[in-house]
C-alpha cells in the first residue's frame, strides 16, 4: 500500500534519510554508559528501535499519541497526515515488544506520559515531538525532571527557529550537535526545572 510521496508502508533504508540522529544517540549511550532513556515523539520508531537493537544494556520508554493534531495556527505545527498513523503505531509497538521487556511504549500525550515516569529515573530524554513554541516548552518542562542529576536532556531539530527560541529560554547553554541534535547536562538545567 502506498502513502504520500509515493513511499510504501515499508520502512525506507535509514541511510537514505537526511538525519541519522539515532547513530549519534547510540554513540552517546555507549560513551556515557546510559541504561535508561526516553524518546518523546516516535512517529515510525526508527530511533527507539535502533537504540534497543544496538545498545543491549539500555531500557527505553517511547511516547507518542499517533493522532492527527488539529491545526492550531501556531508556527511549528505539524500533523501526522503524511503517514498511516494506525499502521505505524502497531508496527512500532510490535518492534519494541520484541526487545524482551527493555522497551515500553506509552501511547498517549507527552504530558500525561510524563506523570507516569519517576523523577530522576532516566539517564537521558530525547525530545522530538511537538515543535510549536508552546509544545516544545511544555515537553522540556515535563521531561527534564525525569532525568537524573548526572544525565542529559537531549532533543532534535535545533535548526528550527521556534525550537532554538525555546531552548534559549528554558535551557540556556544548550549545545548543538550534528544531525540537528541538541543536548545539555542535567546539572546545567536551571534549578527551577530540575
Amino acid at each position: 500500500m502506498t502513502i504520500n510521496h509515493g513511499r510504501t508502508r515499508d520502512e525506507p533504508q535509514k541511510e537514505g534519510r537526511k538525519s541519522m540522529h539515532w547513530r549519534l544517540l547510540e554513540h552517546w549511550v555507549k560513551q556515557c554508559g546510559w541504561t535508561a532513556g526516553a524518546e518523546i515523539g516516535l512517529q515510525r520508531g526508527w530511533t527507539i528501535c535502533h537504540l534497543l537493537k544496538t545498545c543491549s544494556g539500555l531500557s527505553m520508554i517511547g511516547v507518542d499519541q499517533w493522532i492527527e493534531i488539529p491545526d492550531t495556527g501556531e508556527p511549528g505545527w505539524d500533523s501526522y497526515d503524511h503517514i498511516d498513523i494506525d499502521y505505524w503505531a502497531a508496527v512500532v509497538k510490535g518492534r519494541v515488544a520484541a526487545f524482551d521487556g527493555r522497551g515500553r511504549i506509552l501511547h498517549m500525550a507527552s504530558l500525561e506520559a510524563a506523570k507516569l515516569v519517576e523523577d530522576g529515573s532516566l539517564d537521558f530524554v530525547f525530545i522530538d515531538a511537538d515543535h510549536t513554541e508552546r509544545g516544545a516548552g511544555a515537553d522540556i518542562l515535563a521531561w527534564a525532571p525525569k532525568v537524573r542529576s548526572t544525565g542529559y536532556v537531549c532533543g532534535h531539530d535545533w535548526n528550527l527557529e521556534l525550537v532554538a527560541k525555546v531552548l534559549d529560554r528554558y535551557l540556556p547553554g544548550w549545545e548543538p550537535h550534528e544531525h540537528l541534535c541538541w543536548r545539555i547536562p542535567k546539572a546545567n538545567v536551571p534549578k527551577g526545572m530540575r
